[in-house]
């Protein structure tokens, strides 16, 4: 078994226990998730980027109230990220690239599929019912569809970026076996990964920024 102090290793000796759950994760993608989902439901009423459906209120209390889940979900994503890499190691060291893109194509290239060519268009069409414009639901499909915009991730972006970085490590890893190193401790190279997490988002927000007058925005 590997040392604590080794960190790259070769495959077959990163330690790891696919049975045993890992609690803090968990945790933390529960607390994140929420944000998440508080946010994408609050941006229907407090305004930011366009939804589905709207109904958007003046009240600052509402505003104000809601404020924090907006700051925090758009730094929310980056512990997932995070979280997702750590794992990805791991699970790529009980399978080989093959098996390992396999899986990642199965839970999330499958159900990215079905949020854009299902659950997307209905959800435009329901969108586009509650504002009385009379929509006729087959004019969601088609290439191009006629109605609902054309097809995309839309806010499952993350899931085809997580997507395209595990097939992304998955070929690298196969050309490339993970060397032996001895230099830093797995704290270390999380702190190192969160430190560059935060430099890259800052550098993000001077190139695009996503703060608008009153609305912190996602999209």
């Amino acid at each position: 078994m590997a040392s604590s102090r080794e960190v790259l290793v070769a495959p077959h000796e990163v330690p790891a226990d696919p049975g045993q759950r890992q609690h803090w994760a968990d945790n933390l993608r529960v607390l994140v998730i929420a944000v998440v989902v508080v946010f994408h439901t609050a941006t229907a009423y407090l305004g930011g980027s366009a939804w589905y459906y709207m109904d958007r209120t003046t009240s600052k209390a509402w505003t104000t109230a809601f404020f924090p889940a907006y700051a925090i979900s758009v730094y929310a994503l980056g512990p997932l990220f995070l979280v997702a890499g750590f794992f990805s190691a791991r699970s790529l060291a009980h399978k080989d690239a093959g098996a390992f893109a396999r899986s990642r194509l199965l839970r999330l290239g499958v159900p990215l599929l079905v949020f854009v060519f299902v659950i997307d268009r209905l959800a435009a069409y329901l969108g586009d019912l509650g504002r009385d414009e009379h929509p006729i639901l087959s004019h969601y499909w088609g290439v191009p569809p006629q109605s609902g915009g054309p097809y995309e991730v839309g806010s499952l972006w993350f899931v085809a970026a997580l997507l395209a970085f595990s097939l992304a490590y998955a070929l690298l890893r196969r050309v490339r076996p993970l060397p032996v190193a001895r230099l830093w401790s797995t704290a270390q190279v999380m702190a190192a990964a969160a430190l560059l997490i935060a430099v890259t988002a800052v550098i993000g927000l001077v190139a695009y920024p996503l703060l608008q007058p009153g609305w912190v925005m996602v999209k």
